[in-house]
């Protein structure tokens, strides 16, 4: 099953390129490819480097409003998304 992670990047917005890799502090992850862009931030698609399951991160602006923003769609978005089947 995907799992919905959000980071972001202090410093950079949106300087991340495929092959990339992000790390959570538990586990690191590999960009394998952009799904969108909004104005909170991007949406990747990754691969779990440990496990080899496939996760979409969203990589929100480093910016206090757009974060606070960014992290109440983000909790929206899991509401919608639980119970639906991912296929990556």
């Amino acid at each position: 099953m995907a799992r919905n992670l959000s980071f972001s990047v202090p410093g950079q917005d949106f300087q991340i390129q495929r092959g990339d890799r992000l790390s959570s502090g538990s586990s690191d992850y590999m960009v394998l490819d952009f799904l969108g862009e909004g104005s909170f931030g991007k949406v990747t698609r990754c691969v779990e480097l440990d496990t080899y399951k496939m996760v979409a991160i969203k990589i929100m602006k480093k910016r206090q409003q757009a974060m606070r923003d960014a992290q109440l769609e983000v909790r929206k978005q899991i509401r919608v998304l639980k119970g639906k089947k991912c296929y990556g």
